[in-house]
């Protein structure tokens, strides 16, 4: 908004436009596949019979769940998101490894199986004393130093989350059972943990050291959510005391976005249409 004469009520920074394509993870790339091949099986159904324009509204409903699988997974489970629509069929592309009756809930459940936290004591002082002296040295797969976002087995050896986890789909994908790249132990990705650093939360006499604890890699968060976090952390470390605005189209993506703000500690006010009017003023004051 203007004033009169021309000058703007807020003066805003320059614009600056970046692009960012951020990869699904497998289970998140099962789930859009299936939203589009059924999208896509949909469509040439309705072509073949003559009946497009009479289904248009499904078939945007269908293109709605695949931009809603790109946010998070779980979103396309929301009825009150979507039009009613016909139960699912089966994926059509074989390439995808997918059972013959393997539905769209499946592959949710699947992405939602392994939520959660574990928090660092579960590993004993001695564990996490090697977690934190394996910090600052470089992955042993691809000899980055220092690790690119630190994660460790169930083992307690360390490398990049991405390195390690790149490691167990490469193994996988060549029929072997992964195993510790240091001391050959069997490990999956349920059993990798990404180390999470609270530099805001250190004791007197411990400032050398951050605070830390484990998530679970696969926990429920979404590659959206955390190319995200990511983002903010970064903001945070460069410019302290700088505050960002997070749009998004689904209130309910929000709701997916808030506590994982709450687990790394970025405080946040929310601001959206569904909140009642003095909540809105609130967030504004």
């Amino acid at each position: 908004m203007r004033t009169p004469d021309e000058q703007s009520l807020v003066p805003l920074p320059p614009r600056i436009i970046q692009i960012e394509e951020v990869e699904l993870s497998k289970p998140e790339r099962e789930v859009y596949d299936y939203i589009f091949n059924q999208a896509k099986r949909t469509f040439a159904e309705n072509v073949q019979a003559g009946t497009l324009l009479k289904s248009y509204t499904m078939i945007f409903a269908q293109i709605l769940r695949l931009r809603q699988s790109c946010c998070h997974p779980i979103l396309t489970r929301k009825k009150n998101i979507v039009a009613d629509e016909e139960e699912a069929a089966a994926a059509a592309d074989a390439a995808s490894g997918l059972a013959d009756d393997m539905d769209l809930q499946t592959l949710i459940a699947r992405f939602t199986a392994d939520e959660g936290e574990k928090d660092a004591n579960v590993f004993g002082a001695s564990a996490m004393k090697q977690i934190h002296e394996e910090a600052d040295n470089e992955c042993p797969i691809c000899t980055e130093e220092p690790m690119i976002e630190q994660a460790v087995t169930g083992c307690w050896h360390s490398a990049c989350k991405k390195c390690l986890l790149n490691y167990i789909e490469h193994q996988k994908d060549r029929a072997k059972p992964p195993r510790c790249f240091q001391c050959r132990e069997p490990i999956n990705q349920r059993d990798v943990f990404e180390v999470m650093k609270h530099d805001g939360d250190n004791d007197e006499g411990s400032a050398s050291r951050p605070r830390m604890s484990l998530r679970r890699v696969s926990a429920n968060n979404s590659a959206k959510i955390g190319a995200l976090i990511k983002h903010l952390k970064r903001l945070r470390r460069e410019q302290p005391g700088v505050k960002s605005v997070v749009f998004s189209q689904f209130t309910s993506f929000l709701d997916l976005i808030e506590p994982a703000l709450q687990r790394d500690r970025i405080p946040f006010l929310r601001f959206d249409g569904s909140m009642p009017q003095k909540a809105r003023a609130a967030t504004l004051d």
